[in-house]
């Protein structure tokens, strides 16, 4: 099954779970990262983060941006890689206090390479 197939059918069968269970408010979120970590579009490698602190400190500002209550899933466009997505969802369990999975689906973007 494709990538983005399979999180479809992830999404629709945690929306009807929780319509199963009585749930009245799923939280969804979803954040541009505008190649944060990456550097692309031009500006070189200077912004990317070598060290774990540095993953870290750039994951922490974006998870920063997220709503204050805890989304059940989150939406991430334009980050380098799969490094990228698990300091991420560090942060977010950190933030948040639960556990994230995560789930990286290389774009097909050809003349930006992006990725979600």
């Amino acid at each position: 099954m494709k990538p983005m197939l399979r999180i479809a059918a992830a999404l629709c069968w945690v929306l009807l779970a929780g319509v199963a269970c009585g749930e009245s408010d799923i939280n969804l979120a979803t954040l541009n990262c505008y190649w944060f970590f990456d550097a692309q579009e031009g500006k070189g490698d200077i912004d990317k983060p070598r060290t774990t602190l540095e993953y870290s400190t750039k994951a922490g500002h974006l998870i920063g941006l997220l709503p204050k209550e805890a989304p059940l899933f989150v939406g991430f466009q334009e980050i380098g890689g799969g490094e990228d997505l698990a300091a991420l969802a560090h942060s977010a369990s950190a933030r948040y206090g639960r556990a994230y999975q995560t789930l990286f689906a290389r774009g097909k973007d050809t003349a930006t390479g992006q990725n979600v």
